[in-house]
């Protein structure tokens, strides 16, 4: 019994904990998300109000509008107008805490008007609307659910005590007694639609992963390697240096060939774990082609620090390869230290490159290390 508690504690904190993270991690799709939603329930809203008003009095004889259904149509049309207007604007660049606060804004003024309608109303009639925006309004939007439920909370107080001031006693008591049925039922259907959500989340971050990786070393594969290398070079400061660096095996397609395809696995899996282990997770590391690895170190690089790590690599790999395939497997580095300037990708590529080359010829298993000259976009003088 006693582990039966400890064990569903333990899930219950990892439930919070991957709550949180989804919330920090999709925090843009899920303002983008929550826009369009809020977006099509505003309209959504307007449209299903003008139906009921129209349609109620052939269905309820002698039923007419009270002052709170009116007031509820311009109400919600400016609403409806300003979420359009900021839609149309921030459809895909929309700040997450506005976003929040429109849905809880939104929440506010619809849940407000469905207690005013269900209380002041109709005082002698049960209510009809309340109960149904308890359910689905905590339900409809991605938002933490502290935050969801500390407001629907409070609108339940206010609607209790819009019940004990407006309605009669009997049909109050009813009113009372589904309202709070309605809460918990939200409560249900709202953690389980989260949780469906995250888990939808977890499988799409865990597929685009998998697309971005290469599966036999563990590493960034060449599309993706190249993506965010220009990603991170166009935003990075001038303030702030990196370095790109080339890795080549040396004669690996003759160890591939005698050894076997099995061997040359093996030796590429230990040079992805090496570069994995030796450089930081913050850094780019990336298999740009078969025997070929690309890092870019970022922030704080020396040439010395460079030189450092591909020595270390090198001992490593040698070692490694040589206990395992029976043959030490040497390679070369080229790399470019970029300091104080905005790096275009082309052009520190190519002088990473230029630097292999130089180590390739000087006799394989050398570290070349030069310093990043800029070159304009126009002319493709240096300046």
């Amino acid at each position: 019994m006693k582990n039966k508690i400890y064990e569903l504690a333990g899930r219950i904190k990892e439930e919070i904990k991957n709550r949180k993270n989804y919330y920090a991690k999709g925090e843009k799709k899920i303002a983008v998300s929550n826009l369009k939603v809020l977006f099509a329930a505003s309209i959504a809203v307007v449209l299903l109000l003008l139906t009921f008003i129209l349609l109620t009095p052939f269905i309820i004889k002698g039923w007419e509008p009270t002052v709170y259904h009116i007031s509820f149509i311009p109400a919600a049309s400016v609403f409806c107008m300003v979420i359009s207007v900021y839609y149309i604007k921030k459809r895909e660049h929309a700040s997450g805490r506005t976003v929040m606060f429109l849905c809880a804004l939104f929440m506010v003024l619809l849940t407000g008007f469905c207690i005013l309608i269900d209380t002041a109303g109709t005082p002698n009639a049960p209510a009809t609307f309340s109960d149904v925006a308890f359910i689905i309004l905590p339900a409809v939007f991605i938002m933490p659910l502290r935050g969801a439920y500390s407001l629907i909370a409070v609108m339940e107080a206010l609607y209790i005590a819009a019940i004990e001031i407006f309605k009669e006693n009997q049909v109050g008591q009813y009113d009372i007694f589904s309202s709070i049925v309605a809460l918990a039922c939200s409560v249900i259907v709202s953690n389980l639609i989260t949780h469906l959500r995250m888990r939808d989340y977890s499988i799409q971050t865990k597929y685009k992963v998998l697309s971005m990786v290469d599966a036999l070393t563990g590493t960034l594969n060449k599309q993706s390697t190249l993506d965010t290398l220009e990603e991170y070079l166009e935003r990075r400061t001038g303030d702030t240096n990196c370095a790109l660096v080339l890795i080549d095996l040396d004669n690996f397609k003759g160890a591939n060939d005698t050894l076997g395809h099995a061997a040359g696995d093996i030796i590429l899996q230990h040079m992805g774990s090496i570069l994995r282990e030796t450089f930081r997770q913050t850094d780019i590391i990336g298999r740009f082609g078969g025997d070929e690895f690309i890092v870019l170190v970022k922030d704080a690089v020396s040439e010395e620090m460079i030189r450092g790590k591909c020595a270390s690599i090198g001992k490593r790999l040698a070692e490694c390869t040589g206990a395992d395939v029976g043959k030490p497997i040497s390679c070369s580095f080229g790399a470019v230290v970029v300091t104080g300037r905005q790096g275009i990708l082309k052009s520190v590529f190519q002088q990473a490159d230029a630097a292999l080359y130089e180590a390739k010829r000087g006799g394989k298993a050398k570290c070349i290390i030069h310093m990043y000259e800029n070159y304009s976009r126009t002319d493709g003088q240096q300046t």
